[in-house]
């Protein structure tokens, strides 16, 4: 799977990185609050439950992640261009 986008905050940002486990700084600009970007590179077997890990954990700003029924299209930017998926009652198709 393509990595989950992290904000993290700038303040702590590798003892947040190590909380979260597979995961790693981007070598991009900050966001506009100036915060370091990351991707989550682990398993991605429950959607709702990393979420709610990722939420919880100290030093995340936002993640990449939204609930099934919040989404129909996914747009995956990689090398070879964009990948468009469609969702259908929360499972790819």
């Amino acid at each position: 799977p393509p990595p989950v986008a992290l904000e993290i905050l700038r303040f702590g940002a590798q003892a947040t990185l190590k909380l979260i486990g597979e995961a790693g700084l981007r070598d991009v600009p900050p966001s506009p609050d100036g915060n370091p970007i990351a991707d989550y590179f682990g398993p991605i077997d429950d959607p709702r439950a990393l979420a709610a890990r990722l939420s919880q954990t100290p030093g995340v700003v936002d993640h990449g992640l939204f609930a099934p029924e919040m989404v129909s299209d996914i747009l995956i930017a990689n090398p070879s261009g964009i990948e468009h998926r469609k969702l259908q009652k929360g499972t790819y198709r």
